[in-house]
């Protein structure tokens, strides 16, 4: 973890620091950030978002059909300069760092995740069942929390919608799903710091 546990001036915009703050305003999980690439990023309907899907050519897979999906890419994000970020990126993965060091990038961020977390007072003796997949719970919670609806919720995170009889409507418009993402707040957060 090195210098990242100690509070400092200067903010260093990389994977490090985007791969939690995509998950906890998109319920995306660790592979399925660690392998966005470039080509996953994009606008339609007048909404950016991140693409989750397969893609032969560099070994991606979906866990499972309900995870393919776009995913609109929350204001905070879009605020504290995600588009840029990724707009400064040659074509390929947009953390490159990360494929340059491992042959599973998920894996390689999730143990430097687990050392960092435990170096800064986050450890499992203290706050049990603490992980990277805690942001996705927050991200669930938070959206009940902020009355974003849970068809919603399921789409925009990749949960399954069983039977749930409105997650089948409007299986297309990511105009809706923007919408209800802008909903999202986490009551108490400040990230200003992170500008």
């Amino acid at each position: 973890p090195g210098a990242w546990r100690r509070p400092g001036q200067i903010v260093i915009k990389n994977e490090k620091y985007w791969v939690p703050l995509v998950s906890l305003f998109s319920g995306m999980t660790l592979a399925e950030i660690c392998e966005l690439r470039t080509t996953n990023i994009y606008r339609t309907q007048g909404v950016d978002v991140m693409e989750v899907a397969p893609d032969v050519t560099f070994n991606k897979t979906v866990k499972n059909e309900h995870r393919k999906r776009e995913v609109p890419i929350h204001p905070k994000l879009i605020e504290l300069g995600f588009l840029r970020y990724v707009a400064d990126q040659s074509p390929g993965p947009i953390f490159p760092a990360l494929h340059m060091t491992a042959e599973n990038p998920s894996s390689a961020f999730g143990k430097w995740f687990n050392m960092f977390r435990k170096s800064v007072g986050a450890d499992r003796e203290t706050i049990i069942k603490v992980s990277f997949h805690s942001f996705r719970h927050a991200f669930r919670e938070a959206c009940r929390e902020s009355g974003v609806p849970d068809y919603c919720a399921k789409r925009i995170g990749g949960w399954s919608s069983g039977e749930d009889q409105q997650s089948g409507y409007g299986t297309n418009d990511i105009a809706v799903l923007n919408d209800q993402l802008k909903r999202l707040k986490y009551e108490g957060l400040n990230l200003d710091h992170l500008l």
